[in-house]
């Protein structure tokens, strides 16, 4: 209180404001649209907001905080009070937007500069994701071609270009089979140069078109060079000077330049691709007509990352620092959502606008935490060790857990606001339960991929190579041991037996003769020997024959038969001709993973699931489960590489004559279990399905931390 015939103390001076400096306007809508001022020195541009705008506009009439809140009251209606000006006064000292004529002001501006300078270790880490290399300063010949490529932002040249490209399309739909088949000749060493090429055109242009739409607007554009996104070149263009800018239109101009140049390009590889001959120069327009158009329109309108995406919905909207801004609101409204403080919006923008800027904050968010961990993955290993241990470790801390724990910092500065709302509580005790719901063990359930067959099974297969020649097999027929399935002829057997016998008659009769051949008794000795080989290789023959009658190994039922069985196939020792079940009970096998196998029992009880919703579910009673993993898949139907469950991957076999084996990707343990009722079970067929094991309980916690610290021991290297 100011006692009655004092004087109140005198209003504090302005600091004035930098003659060189632009206060801009916008076209975009007044709560949305923020002002620029414009540091032509150092080229640099701040976006303010309209309140901010509107208070400047007054500083260079005003003398003292109080004329300004005066001079903002009577021009503008703006009610505004001494700490509103005390943050803007910090703001424009802080960026050095005023004139620096104090020796505090100077003493001010001499920290700031000390502490700009950050060191080189904190600058690698914000700066080795993303670095510039600027290549060349075109803003002159920019401003010298601007006037000769004036014919190619009129309306006549889009037109044609959309001729061109109308008219391509539909050359191109005459050999629709030609344009594809051009896709092929780009995986080959030259295909991935013309690509390479293709991709530097397109981009070179797409920039150009960034640069030249800038400069014909007046705009400068200080530098154009390349900047290593984790460490892949990409060309970038400095269009920032766009900021200056009042109208939307044309600021939308220079963001979508880019872009439709690549799609002009396109249009006009299109057609060309229709006249050219086959060879490197087909390529190449097919290449920049499809792939690298693509994968650029990909990259370039997604706005959730700040290329050309971004500007194009930033200034569409006119919501200026559109992700700022919108980070903003969507702390806001994820906290109303979380804990209902009533706290006011930070802007007062219509309902909608909010509702769609929080859902866009939300769906940044949640790519970055994808890119920014697909990106630490990558680090790691495409570097040695040591380097992605410690990539990895900046990539997670600083740009996942970082930005997380602050937010949580925040929440427990506002732990007060939060317990007192009712929303608040009751989300915290939701939150609560959940962590201790993560570190109760209360999950006993194990899934195991299984396979429910015969007790005994039996497979046939062909002990020699040869022609089907008789086929009695009927699927679902019941035979007895050593009863005849498939009688096979080999016409090499044959022939070799045919000549064992002429060659035995051939000797014999040597034999017959050698009383009067003095050279035949000279051999008798040999013949006979020769005869007594040829003996036991006949009867040899004979045997091997007699193999190619193929029969039943075991009674039982035939339960599968080789659907193209028939007189005169050629079968070979690979091919499975039946499939046998003897009659008794059922056994289930299947695989249980490595982080699960510790808490089975031997005696644990489980249930089987059949994939064949018609088939009944069955009680199971474990008899063996392995200790060591399995080195390959041997039940080939539980294998993904045939539709199971097991992911598996194929490779060749270590051993010469062994075939594909596939290889389980995680620890694999065989486990097996008895049927305990096999009454409704289909009789001697096999079925693919999931046996629940009740394991010991575990929480979810114990699981996520023995999965981390598999990764870590298998990491180090121990």
């Amino acid at each position: 209180m100011i006692a009655s015939g004092e004087r109140a103390p005198p209003s504090p001076p302005l600091p004035d404001l930098r003659d060189e400096l632009q206060l801009l306007g916008n076209d975009g809508p007044a709560h949305l649209s923020d002002g620029v001022i414009f540091d032509p020195v150092r080229q640099l541009y701040f976006r303010v907001s309209l309140e901010t705008e509107q208070l400047l506009s007054l500083w260079r009439h005003c003398r003292t905080i109080d004329d300004v809140m005066l001079a903002a009251r009577d021009r503008f209606g703006l009610v505004v009070d001494q700490t509103q000006v005390a943050a803007l006064l910090q703001f424009l000292d802080r960026n050095g937007l005023t004139y620096v004529n104090t020796e505090e002001a100077w003493r001010r501006s001499a920290m700031r500069e000390r502490s700009a300078h950050e060191g080189w270790i904190k600058w690698a880490v914000h700066n080795y994701l993303f670095v510039r290399l600027p290549l060349v300063r075109p803003d002159q010949v920019l401003r010298q071609l601007t006037p000769w490529l004036a014919p190619l932002f009129t309306r006549t040249c889009a037109a044609l270009i959309a001729a061109c490209g109308l008219a391509g399309l539909y050359l191109v739909s005459r050999q629709w089979d030609a344009f594809l088949g051009t896709f092929s000749h780009l995986f080959s060493l030259e295909g991935a140069v013309l690509y390479a090429i293709a991709l530097a055109i397109v981009k070179s242009l797409h920039e150009m078109g960034h640069a030249l739409t800038a400069s014909r607007y007046g705009c400068r554009v200080p530098t154009m060079g390349v900047c290593f996104m984790v460490m892949v070149p990409m060309l970038y263009t400095d269009a920032s000077d766009a900021w200056k800018l009042s109208s939307r239109r044309q600021r939308l101009a220079i963001d979508a330049a880019g872009l439709a140049v690549e799609t002009a390009l396109a249009c006009l590889a299109t057609l060309a691709w229709s006249f050219l001959p086959d060879g490197p120069a087909r390529s190449l327009a097919f290449a920049i007509a499809t792939t690298s158009w693509l994968l650029s329109l990909g990259l370039n309108l997604n706005p959730l990352m700040r290329f050309d995406g971004y500007y194009i919905l930033s200034d569409l909207t006119g919501i200026d620092n559109l992700q700022s801004r919108a980070f903003t609101i969507g702390r806001w409204a994820m906290r109303e959502a979380l804990f209902g403080l009533g706290a006011p919006p930070p802007e007062v923008i219509p309902k909608r606008t909010r509702q769609w800027l929080a859902v866009y904050a939300w769906a940044v968010w949640i790519y970055r935490l994808t890119v920014f961990t697909g990106i630490a993955i990558l680090i790691y290993h495409a570097t040695f060790k040591l380097l992605g241990l410690v990539l990895f470790a900046i990539e997670i801390i600083f740009f996942i857990s970082l930005p997380i724990w602050r937010e949580l910092k925040d929440w427990f500065t506002m732990r007060q606001a939060i317990l007192a709302s009712w929303h608040g509580r009751v989300t915290c005790a939701i939150a609560i339960l959940l962590m201790t719901a993560t570190l109760i063990p209360w999950s006993t359930r194990i899934t195991a991929p299984a396979l429910l067959e015969a007790s005994e099974l039996a497979q046939v297969f062909p002990i020699r190579p040869g022609y089907v020649t008789t086929a009695t097999a009927q699927i679902g027929a019941t035979v007895a041991a050593g009863d005849l399935l498939v009688e096979l002829a080999s016409p090499e057997l044959e022939q070799d037996i045919e000549r064992t016998r002429l060659k035995i008659e051939l000797y014999t009769l040597r034999l017959a003769r050698r009383g009067s051949d003095a050279a035949d008794r000279a051999e008798t000795l040999v013949f006979e020997d020769t005869l007594r080989s040829l003996a036991i290789k006949l009867r040899g023959l004979q045997a091997e024959r007699a193999e190619l009658r193929i029969t039943a190994p075991i009674g039982g039922r035939l339960v599968d038969l080789d659907a193209h069985l028939h007189v005169g196939r050629w079968l070979q020792r690979s091919d499975l001709i039946a499939l046998i079940a003897a009659p008794g009970g059922h056994t289930t096998r299947g695989y249980v993973g490595e982080e699960d196998v510790g808490r089975v029992d031997q005696a644990a009880t489980a249930k089987f699931i059949p994939e064949d919703l018609g088939a009944p579910s069955s009680a199971v009673r474990l008899q063996d489960i392995s200790r060591v993993g399995v080195q390959s898949v041997d039940i080939a139907d539980l294998s993904s590489h045939y539709g199971g469950a097991v992911a598996a991957r194929p490779q060749n076999a270590t051993r010469s004559g062994e075939g594909k084996t596939t290889v389980p990707v995680t620890g694999q343990f065989l486990v097996s279990g008895i049927v305990a009722d096999v009454s409704g079970l289909p009789t001697g067929r096999s079925l693919r399905g999931t046996l629940l094991v009740k394991g010991r309980a575990e929480s979810l916690a114990a699981r996520a931390w023995r999965q981390v610290f598999k990764v870590l021991i298998r990491e180090s290297g121990t």
